[in-house]
């Protein structure tokens, strides 16, 4: 997938929702955030995960709450 640049952003833009213009919502995911849940991701699909792997859970709760955040019918108006 190609990497599309937009201009440079003033202030630091966090992991989660993000809507430009009228456009649907979708999510953001910091590039620390995105190759951590990616290596989290691959663990869980190869079985390395263990159902008592508390902070992997946790870590992947997270992934799950940012990506249903930019569900519009719960969005925060801002």
């Amino acid at each position: 997938m190609k990497v599309r640049k937009f201009d440079e952003q003033k202030e630091r833009v966090e992991t989660g929702p993000i809507q430009f213009g009228s456009d649907w919502p979708g999510i953001f995911i910091r590039g620390d955030n995105a190759l951590h849940y990616a290596f989290l991701l691959e663990m869980f699909i190869n079985g390395q995960i263990s159902q008592g792997d508390s902070i992997s859970k946790i870590c992947l709760r997270s992934l799950l709450s940012d990506l249903c955040s930019c569900d519009e019918r719960t969005m925060k108006k801002e």
